[in-house]
């Protein structure tokens, strides 16, 4: 019996390190996305106008200096880091939205929000 308690515990140990590690490091947004979001950002204008019924933090704080993934609006997967919400309804962005936009780089979005 302790024979196969050994077994089991070789061959769940470098699994459970795994786990235990991956979950523990941060995951930041991969600089191709952050590239696409500063891209997408830099079609429209900031009018201060736009949102005047919105009561959240509108600030534009991107920064291709900071992980995409703290940046207002952007919601990444935990475990990825991959953009899977982008929530601009508050931003003051005004312009058209173009059918060839960087958003469409984000192939792991799941919700947008204009």
């Amino acid at each position: 019996m302790d024979c196969v308690k050994l077994v089991l515990f070789f061959m769940l140990y470098p699994f459970l390190c795994q786990l235990a590690f991956s979950s523990s490091l941060p995951h930041l947004c991969p600089k191709d996305q952050a590239h696409a979001l500063l891209q997408f950002k830099h079609m429209f204008t900031i009018n201060p106008n736009a949102s005047g019924y919105c009561y959240e933090d509108t600030s534009f704080s991107w920064n291709k200096r900071t992980d995409c993934c703290s940046w207002n609006g952007i919601h990444c997967d935990v475990m990825t880091g991959q953009v899977i919400e982008l929530d601009i309804r508050c931003s003051e962005l005004q312009g058209k939205f173009h059918s060839n936009s960087s958003l469409f780089q984000l192939f792991n979005l799941k919700r947008l929000d204009l």
